[in-house]
């Protein structure tokens, strides 16, 4: 068994104080929290606009006997969006009959290429009935993504559809509880949120080691890579890459040689003016975790209250287990039992592209002095020249054939005509002496 549970802190997904406006103050009264390797944080985009589109249908439409067809919400560009929009419009057509679709006198939307139609029917008078709803195509952020596709536990791409993986667990608005498990390297194994909305103490719970919780079977199970051994968990409202600014181009090394040198955990501030001191706790925390793959499991637990426990326990594959419902991790991916040490690998790496760029030079200073000593016929046998020898023989000796052809039929061409002249003056000189003697 690995040792026992260290609480943390606490991790807010909800403000104490809303915001004056209307759209942050929707956003900030909830939303899920989302994993993610510290390399890859600065690419989830929270309430700002992102490069996916979304399909959707909203209003007393969705309540109607529509026969809708299969689609996907969330696409990686406007054409696909667009295409799914119109599926829609054919399926809601086929199903109401007299269906009319018209804009709206005052837009709405995200996007300046938002579509979105008003639905109406028509009646027998010719006036129209409704609206039934709305049929829109929008661009849509990060945090509106989240809340869509996470209903307890599920898999997140970052800012487009393909974008970097995440993964979100999606408590009740609260101040939950954080707390982590140590393992192999003096690093951490398993990271566990856990909330209870009524009277039980969530974190004795988990010092004690989340006594009768086990995994719920309605959630499925989400992995992970955390390659670079820095674990981010942060509110789905926040911008990542405001998260993580003041650790550098390199997020995990920043966080590894820096908040984490001498800790395995540290609260994150959310690097949005105005928002941290509007929260009841910290919206991220950064965990020194041992690299590989990440295993999330969403865990309940009923309570005398009837309130209960809703936890995301993420686990190390490979790692020992803390809890007698929680397996010993699935076949240990390293061989002997040790993942790689981050900054060792780093040095490895930088060691080997030293070595690399070193060989290459060396390799081209010894080609230069061969060229320099060798005939050019024979370059193709210093090593990275190319060539073929043979052929480069036979197309000296082609030319050398072709330039003593060509010398020699000038040869005959200027004699021949030398001789055409000296011909020439000896009939001149003996027509002349000729002459002379008659």
């Amino acid at each position: 068994m690995a040792e026992k549970p260290v609480f943390a802190g606490p991790i807010a997904n909800v403000v104490a104080t809303p915001h004056p406006d209307e759209y942050f103050a929707v956003a900030e009264q909830e939303g899920p929290f989302v994993f993610a390797d510290a390399r890859t944080v600065s690419a989830w985009q929270g309430l700002r606009m992102t490069s996916r589109w979304k399909t959707w249908a909203l209003g007393d439409i969705n309540n109607l006997p529509i026969q809708w067809p299969r689609f996907s919400r969330y696409h990686g560009n406007e054409a696909d969006a667009e295409a799914a929009r119109q599926l829609l419009k054919g399926a809601i057509s086929k199903s109401l009959q007299d269906t009319v679709f018209q804009p709206p006198e005052n837009p709405m939307g995200n996007h300046e290429k938002s579509a979105f139609d008003m639905i109406f029917t028509k009646q027998s008078d010719g006036s129209l009935a409704g609206p039934l709803g709305a049929l829109m195509k929008e661009v849509s952020s990060d945090w509106d993504y989240a809340m869509h596709v996470v209903p307890g536990l599920g898999s997140l791409e970052a800012n487009t559809v393909g974008g970097p993986k995440m993964i979100g667990y999606r408590p009740p608005p609260s101040v939950a509880n954080v707390a982590y498990v140590k393992g192999i390297n003096d690093r951490i194994d398993h990271v566990v949120i856990a909330f209870s909305p009524g009277d039980l103490d969530a974190k004795a719970d988990l010092e004690a080691c989340l006594p009768g919780a086990a995994p719920d079977g309605n959630h499925k199970d989400y992995s992970l890579d955390i390659a670079s051994g820095v674990l981010v968990v942060f509110w789905s409202r926040i911008e990542g890459d405001a998260i993580v600014a003041p650790f550098g181009g390199d997020a995990a090394m920043g966080l590894a040689t820096g908040l984490l040198a001498k800790q395995l955990a540290a609260p994150l501030s959310s690097g949005v003016e105005g928002l941290d001191e509007r929260l009841p706790a910290p919206p991220a925390w950064a965990f020194l975790v041992n690299p590989g793959k990440w295993t999330a499991r969403y865990w309940y637990k009923d309570t005398p209250d009837g309130a209960g426990l809703s936890c995301c326990v993420f686990s190390r594959d490979g790692s020992a287990s803390w809890h007698k419902e929680l397996p010993d991790g699935f076949p240990n991916a390293f061989p002997n039992g040790m993942p790689p040490d981050p900054m060792t690998a780093t040095k490895n790496a930088m060691s080997k592209v030293a070595t690399d760029h070193a060989t290459d030079y060396a390799k081209s200073l010894a080609r230069d002095q061969a060229k320099a000593i060798l005939p050019e016929f024979l370059w193709p046998l210093i090593p990275g020249v190319g060539g073929n020898v043979s052929q480069k023989i036979s197309k000296m000796m082609s030319d050398y054939f072709w330039e003593t052809v060509g010398g020699c039929v000038f040869s005959l061409f200027f004699f021949g005509l030398v001789g055409v002249v000296l011909f020439g003056v000896f009939i001149v000189v003996l027509v002349a002496v000729i002459q002379s003697m008659m």
